[in-house]
């Protein structure tokens, strides 16, 4: 049942097409460009990856890309490392794009199916990155509490 209300809660902050800063309101937006004001990359943080494909979504006036993923991982690695890998990627791949999403997988998790982390940048500088729990349901990821 918690993981029904998570995937829930999830989808309704996250879900939705709009970013989460734009749901949250002004105060979340503002601790969010904080957080970049501070950010500091960690190379010791950077798992090893596969890009498996990206695509482009831009629509009019907005250039907008998503990258999927493969971590090559034997252990759920930390928000921290997700978010350091996510980075570097945006840093060396996706450039000129106003916003771009990076859905992040694990082995052996299909991804045409939600991302267990997800890592959004935007034109600002506007980080936001969460993972998603539900997603492991099913797979060898997955621990019940």
């Amino acid at each position: 049942m918690k993981i029904i209300y998570i995937s829930i809660l999830s989808f309704a902050l996250f879900g939705c097409g709009n970013s989460s800063t734009e749901q949250a309101g002004n105060s979340e937006a503002l601790q969010v460009e904080n957080k970049m004001n501070t950010f500091d990359f960690d190379e010791t943080k950077v798992l090893d990856y596969n890009v498996e494909y990206g695509n482009d979504i831009s629509y009019a006036g907005n250039s907008r890309a998503t990258v999927r993923v493969m971590l090559n991982v034997s252990e759920i690695p930390s928000d921290e490392e997700i978010t350091m890998t996510s980075y570097k990627i945006f840093k060396e791949n996706t450039q000129g794009w106003n916003e771009v999403t990076i859905w992040s997988y694990l082995p052996e998790m299909d991804m045409q199916s939600a991302a267990y982390g997800i890592f959004e940048i935007n034109d600002n500088g506007e980080v936001n990155f969460f993972n998603n729990v539900a997603s492991l349901i099913g797979t060898k990821w997955y621990k019940e509490n």
